[in-house]
């Protein structure tokens, strides 16, 4: 139970950061046209988990007036991820948060995005992804 209510709020303080990712300066990427910035949040599964970060994630979006996608694959399947993180670029998104799947399957692919737009990553880590920060616990020392 402590480790879950932990987790839910690392994934909240996720939702909120990537809230600010805007203010953290334009590195390339879209939402540069004097509109909102727009930010995702792409996670690794559906699980109610992820719904608790989805309300966090809109709460702190509109405190910050951004617009905010989220999306949830329906199974952990990196193809599915790598899919909706490709569809979720071309909405013109400044900032992503990923919660990664197969840190060295999409490594490359997390290097390629990292170059053009402000990347985290949650809950699950790619330490070699030229992301700007790891948001998450480490689970080992968590579950000691």
């Amino acid at each position: 139970m402590k480790r879950s209510i932990l987790r839910a709020a690392v994934v909240v303080a996720a939702a909120a950061l990537v809230a600010v990712i805007p203010a953290c300066g334009n590195r390339g990427g879209g939402g540069t046209g004097g509109g909102k910035s727009k930010v995702a949040i792409v996670t690794n599964c559906t699980d109610p988990f992820w719904d608790i970060c989805e309300a966090g994630a809109k709460k702190a979006a509109g405190e910050f007036d951004v617009d905010l996608v989220f999306r949830q694959p329906a199974n952990l399947d990196v193809a599915i991820q790598n899919e909706i993180v490709e569809t979720v670029l071309k909405l013109g998104v400044k900032g992503l948060a990923v919660s990664v799947i197969n840190p060295k399957e999409q490594t490359p692919d997390l290097k390629r995005i990292a170059s053009q737009i402000n990347l985290l990553t949650m809950d699950n880590d790619a330490p070699d992804s030229g992301r700007l920060c790891y948001v998450g616990v480490d689970n080992y020392d968590c579950g000691k």
